[in-house]
């Protein structure tokens, strides 16, 4: 089992339980915890706040199955004239509760820690039996909201009124997001998988055809065969120092990366900005163009050529 730090990804309970003179079962849980906890089973473990018992619950949320066992740490300190100070820990399944600690002295103090698994958030709900006068006849339950990696404290000590507390752990899954679907080819990729190169199969045509410019645009190309698609990958559409014909090509590449199930979302509004403008201008156009035009057509085509090439976006196809 994988853990992260504790810093930010942990539940803390801090109590102090008092004796009690009406409970024959109360006992001091020191040494060796495992034994000592099988040596109390008979204490109740029905997930609720008892008198003079510290038990602690597990619960999950979001996660199919039972999740992850994790280690419970207790620490305690001795604030009573004859307390002992111990630490252990135990273990806790999903749905599962466990007294920790029962006590025989007055003002003792425990904190629970909850090492948080990979993937999960921690909450906590805190609830705090009290018996007014140790009548055994009132029990006042307080209940702490529940709070997302917040750390759980409180004091408990009932003295002169006996207490019991119950922490409930509730860890929420949180997967990673899954990684961006698809992967991205560069220009070079779809010229040499047009049908025209050595053995390699055309798996242009089954995207074409695509508009460059905004659909019915005045001046948008439409690319309609493999032909047309390698002329345009290779900047055939004019000067390679025309801008257009650059942005042309590094435009259809991304286009059909996107059309094959790559994730365009890096490049949706530099492609909804590019179609707008070649749906106005096309090779031609680019002499007449503003040093600012020029530059944002420029700016354009690096970004979708850093698509294309896996440097944003899903990742280069390999």
């Amino acid at each position: 089992m994988k853990t992260r730090s504790l810093g930010w990804l942990m539940g803390a309970a801090a109590v102090g339980i008092a004796a009690c003179s009406d409970s024959g079962t109360a006992t001091r849980i020191v040494g060796a915890p495992e034994v000592f906890l099988g040596a109390i089973a008979n204490l109740p473990g029905d997930g609720e706040a008892n008198g003079e018992s510290f038990e602690v619950c597990k619960s999950y949320r979001g996660f199919t199955g039972t999740g992850p066992t994790v280690t419970i740490n207790v620490q305690t300190v001795a604030n009573g004239p004859n307390g002992t100070s111990t630490a252990f820990s135990t273990t806790l399944a999903d749905g599962e509760c466990k007294v920790i600690w029962t006590t025989g002295q007055e003002g003792e103090t425990v904190t629970v820690t909850e090492v948080v698994p990979t993937d999960f958030t921690a909450s906590y709900v805190k609830v705090t039996s009290t018996r007014p006068g140790g009548s055994g006849t009132t029990r006042i339950v307080d209940t702490l909201p529940e709070a997302p990696g917040n750390t759980a404290s409180g004091n408990a000590s009932g003295a002169p009124i006996p207490s019991g507390t119950l922490i409930r752990f509730i860890n929420t899954y949180t997967p990673p997001p899954p990684p961006p679907a698809g992967c991205s080819y560069t220009i070079g990729y779809w010229k040499t998988h047009a049908g025209f190169t050595g053995n390699n199969a055309d798996v242009v045509s089954q995207y074409l055809p695509i508009s460059l410019g905004t659909s019915g645009g005045a001046k948008s190309l439409v690319v309609t065969d493999a032909a047309s698609a390698v002329h345009v990958l290779s900047m055939g559409t004019g000067s390679p120092s025309n801008g257009i014909v650059k942005l042309y090509a590094q435009l259809l590449a991304a286009k059909l990366n996107i059309a094959s199930g790559a994730n365009g979302s890096a490049v949706a509004a530099t492609i909804a900005a590019a179609d707008a403008f070649l749906a106005a201008n096309n090779v031609a156009s680019w002499t007449s163009l503003s040093g600012a035009q020029k530059g944002m057509v420029n700016g354009w085509m690096s970004t979708l050529d850093s698509y294309n090439n896996g440097l944003i976006g899903p990742g280069h196809c390999v």
